[in-house]
């Protein structure tokens, strides 16, 4: 769907072989420091470190250890307790406790020095095997004592982990790291005929190129035994015409407008009618079936969900597909923006718990609750890092995007990209699903996931025909030398070991960029220097 369509987008499955990832710490040095405060306010954090973890050349590689992971707290701290989030691993749930423990110091006792428990530091410890690579979320909570008070203060602090192995061959499918391009397959009914009537060359072809896939049940069941880790398709309101048992037994699943006229989602409604009528997300029966069918379905073979219309911003019609607000059943008025936006998180966190041990991928609006202030919002936080994996479908080709500047421009690729660095803050990776058919548009994409991606990111094309391919989306750029930039001319570069990423935006004029060497584009064509339109970019090697 335009606002959000079937694409197949899973977070990683673990590499080869059993990554053992031993994070004693993660340097965690946030002191709690606190300044005289008035009466009845809280006590602030003064302190706030940021935390890097070890890396080599982008990735911690095998153990760590005897890395010290450690908090200070006031001399008044009655308790600790420390929490970390992040991607999921398959054998541990997504938020974890550390273990907290008091070390033992030196202190002058009277006349002698004794060794006693230090109460105003712990020691933290996160032992796991099989983490995901990814941007892990530690808070840190403690009660304290001020203005003759015990209050509770929390520090939060990011760390990216960095654990895989380098990426090898292409033959044995795309991995992650950052300078590798990830390919996610959206098997759309065009490609039914190629699937069927799939060989060994045809198969080892979709596992060499494709990271994973996002397919549709039944069709895809008896594939997934051979196929790349792939998702299962399903929207998380839809009701379809064509399913009139669902229809006639629950009709007080549809969301119904003041007229008692039935609601569609605003899509595939030229020429009508609509083919997917709006489900009621806060009606109890309708999420419980719902995630019985996705449990059935799952037993298949499949990673994990890939959820379409998972969207904060309400995309609810009239029969003709002119947007609407439907009557909330709960309340008997029209539903509000926020009591829709509390729904989808609701459903969204009920649907893990529910299937805790598989991939969740939400196809998203990327400026979702722009009237409330985006991601801000924290019915939408709480949607969204519910998740595994967000969608952005159209990617850097969403022609709605603009060559301003954050914060000014709140449409500008620049905002687009500080949205995703904020996702990736909160340990979220994202696809970005291509709207633009053909190699320009495809660099142009894949310019951008290089100038974002943090090791975890991929790419996809919603119009990808059977079989279709473009060498771009195998390249391996090498480690970044760094982050991204943005030139004085409004380029955005980031160089890496093998190349250089270049965009231009979207919306202004054409830019010549003299390149600090030659180097080779895609296609192999030898360059000192390249010129691009308005929203292209060029990925470099050499």
């Amino acid at each position: 769907m335009p606002v959000s369509s079937s694409e197949a987008e899973r977070a990683h499955p673990l590499t080869h072989g059993v990554r053992v990832l031993l994070l004693s710490a993660l340097a965690l040095a946030a002191a709690f420091a606190f300044s005289p405060t008035p009466a009845g306010a809280a006590p602030k954090l003064l302190k706030k470190t940021k935390i890097v973890a070890p890396t080599n050349d982008n990735y911690v590689r095998g153990t760590l250890n005897r890395t010290k992971c450690y908090v200070k707290f006031p001399a008044q701290s009655r308790s600790a307790q420390i929490t970390v989030t992040g991607p999921l691993s398959t054998r541990k749930p997504k938020s974890k406790k550390l273990k907290v423990s008091s070390p033992t110091v030196k202190r002058k006792v009277g006349s002698k020095t004794k060794k006693v428990k230090d109460t105003k530091k712990v020691n933290c410890t996160w032992k796991t095997k099989s983490f995901k690579d990814g941007t892990y979320r530690f808070t840190v909570k403690a009660k304290v004592r001020a203005n003759k008070k015990w209050w509770t203060v929390s520090l939060k602090r990011s760390v990216v982990v960095r654990n895989a192995a380098a990426a090898p061959s292409t033959a044995q499918g795309p991995k992650l790291g950052v300078g590798n391009a990830r390919y996610v397959g959206r098997l759309e009914t065009q490609w039914d005929d190629w699937l069927t009537g799939a060989d060994a060359s045809r198969k080892a072809w979709m596992r060499e190129h494709m990271w994973q896939l996002v397919a549709h049940t039944p069709f895809f069941d008896s594939m997934t035994s051979w196929a790349p880790p792939t998702l299962l398709y399903k929207d998380l309101y839809a009701i379809y015409r064509n399913d009139p048992a669902t229809l006639a037994a629950h009709p007080e699943w549809v969301l119904k407008n003041a007229a008692g006229e039935r609601m569609v989602i605003p899509w595939g409604c030229d020429p009508g009618p609509c083919p997917q009528f709006a489900g009621d997300i806060g009606n109890p029966a309708f999420r419980a079936e719902w995630i019985r069918q996705a449990l059935v379905s799952l037993g298949a073979g499949y990673l994990g969900l890939w959820i379409d219309d998972a969207n904060m911003e309400m995309r609810v019609a009239n029969e003709n597909g002119i947007e609407a607000q439907p009557i909330d059943p709960r309340t008997g008025q029209l539903m509000t923006y926020a009591n829709y936006r509390r729904y989808v998180a609701e459903f969204l966190e009920e649907i893990r718990r529910a299937i805790p041990n598989k991939q969740l991928v939400a196809n998203v609006l990327w400026f979702g609750g722009t009237s409330i202030g985006r991601d801000v919002d924290p019915y939408i936080i709480r949607a969204y890092t519910t998740v595994d994996r967000l969608n952005l479908e159209r990617g850097f080709n969403d022609d709605g995007l603009t060559g301003g500047k954050a914060p000014r421009d709140i449409w500008a690729v620049d905002t687009f990209m500080q949205f995703i660095d904020r996702m990736h803050d909160r340990g979220i990776p994202v696809t970005l699903d291509s709207a633009g058919y053909g190699v320009d548009a495809w660099e142009y994409n894949l310019a951008g996931f290089f100038l974002v991606d943090r090791g975890e990111d991929a790419v996809g094309e919603l119009r990808l025909k059977p079989g279709e391919w473009w060498n771009g989306w195998d390249i391996q750029i090498g480690g970044p030398l760094g982050e991204r930039t943005r030139g004085t001319d409004g380029v955005f570069r980031r160089s890496f070991t093998k190349g250089l990423v270049l965009l231009n935006p979207p919306r202004g004029a054409a830019k010549t960029v003299t390149l600090p060497r030659a180097m080779k584009r895609i296609d192999g064509t030898t360059v000192t220097k390249v010129t691009l339109q308005s929203g292209r970019g060029a990925v470099l090697l050499g």
